[in-house]
């Protein structure tokens, strides 16, 4: 059975998702929460990319796939930059510089000595095939810059039952985007992504009612 269409209505539905949040946050403007809603904003454009990528099943989809990676990256910063926004100066610039050279060694290292190699199942879903030492390089992103960067906008949240949605469904987010990179199971990976759905539709109904701030 060829589950291409599901998976790409779920990487543009996540992308449309991520998209509304993003601006949300962003029009707030509360400094923390417009750097998560921009983060948010360039994870939507990678997961679109990626969509597009399932759509068109390239022979050699390694190199679109890490061009999606480029939104993602750079989401990333703009997330530790919402996680830091209450550092001082002389604290938040050495925190950045080291985060920009971690994420350049996870690019380097991704494109030289451990190159990923995505491939299609029969069934129309994709693999990321990432390397062990790549895959520790992005759980280490998501505790550095995702999880704070949560942990701080949601802090400024008023309303505490929203907070706490908002954190509950993150987080599965983020357990679901860690299952998406490891697992290579067609099975597990359909209802991942059924599971991930939940959280992401939460988070509009919720944010279609609610201001952020």
């Amino acid at each position: 059975m060829n589950n291409a269409p599901l998976v790409v209505s779920f990487f543009f539905g996540a992308a449309a998702v991520f998209l509304f949040l993003a601006a949300r946050f962003v029009a707030t403007g509360e400094p923390a929460m417009r750097h998560f809603g921009r983060g948010l904003g360039l994870y939507a454009l990678s997961f679109f990319g990626t969509g597009i990528v399932v759509a068109l099943r390239p022979a050699e989809p390694a190199f679109p796939i890490d061009l999606t990676m480029l939104p993602f990256v750079a989401g990333s910063l703009s997330l530790l930059a919402a996680a830091l926004e209450s550092w001082p100066e002389r604290r938040r610039i050495p925190a950045y510089a080291g985060a920009t050279l971690y994420l350049l060694v996870v690019v380097i290292l991704r494109q030289t000595l451990f190159p990923s190699a995505p491939a299609f199942s029969e069934q129309g879903l994709i693999y990321f095939h990432a390397q062990p030492p790549i895959l520790l390089l992005y759980l280490g992103l998501l505790a550095g810059a995702v999880l704070p960067a949560l942990h701080v906008v949601s802090g400024r949240i008023k309303d505490a039952d929203v907070a706490t949605l908002t954190r509950i469904a993150f987080q599965t987010i983020v357990l679901g985007f860690v299952v998406m990179l490891v697992s290579e199971d067609d099975t597990l990976q359909l209802l991942n992504g059924t599971l991930l759905a939940l959280p992401l539709l939460a988070l509009f109904v919720t944010y279609v009612r609610r201001r952020p701030a």
